[in-house]
């Protein structure tokens, strides 16, 4: 379960969301550029995006995480904590070591668990 791991002033918030979003560009190898290009903004509003100097919106953060090809929380994850983040870990050091059929498999089982 993810909860708030602690109340972060606004400036810190914009700080951080904007260091993930540049260390996810990097991780993707692809420009500053080429990243506002993709969610339709001028490099220089993404600069103020990453440099946490722009109040930025829930939109912008769902197309840059679309454009990265990540879930958007991991754009917030500073802000979130897992209260069995060992089990979590344990769960995706399994989960990525199957094929792609048996991992196909155990998301489907997982997601009838949950609807229990």
């Amino acid at each position: 379960m993810l909860v708030k791991s602690h109340m972060p002033t606004e400036e810190k918030i914009y700080v951080a969301v904007g260091n993930q979003i540049k260390a996810q560009r990097h991780k993707a190898c692809i420009t500053q550029e080429f990243l506002a290009e993709r969610i339709g903004v001028d490099q220089r509003y993404m600069s103020m995006i990453e440099n946490g100097k722009s109040k930025t919106n829930i939109g912008i953060c769902i197309r840059i995480s679309k454009a990265l090809n990540i879930p958007i929380q991991v754009l917030f994850k500073e802000f979130l904590t897992c209260e069995n983040s060992n089990d979590i870990d344990e769960a995706i050091y399994y989960l990525n070591t199957l094929s792609d059929d048996k991992l196909q498999f155990a998301l489907s089982f997982l997601k009838t668990l949950s609807n229990l």
